[in-house]
């Protein structure tokens, strides 16, 4: 499997998800797919390996607005 449990990674393309690997698994059918936990609401959501890409960026609290924001290291 491309990407490991704790592993970041974000949607490519499309609407914006960026979240954390939290299960692999692979279908009776040979595929795999991930479990992501979008970092901002938490959401879960199933994705193929070829819809997602690494994140090498962080999640971060902004005081002024009060919301989380995506920042690239």
């Amino acid at each position: 499997m491309k990407y490991k449990i704790r592993d970041w990674v974000k949607k490519y393309n499309g609407y914006e998800f960026v979240g954390e690997v939290r299960a692999a698994f692979t279908k009776t059918t040979g595929e795999t797919r991930y479990v992501v936990e979008e970092g901002k609401s938490g959401m879960l959501h199933i994705f193929n390996e070829n819809q997602l890409v690494p994140f090498n960026g962080k999640l971060v609290y902004c005081e002024t607005c009060q919301l989380y924001h995506y920042a690239m290291d």
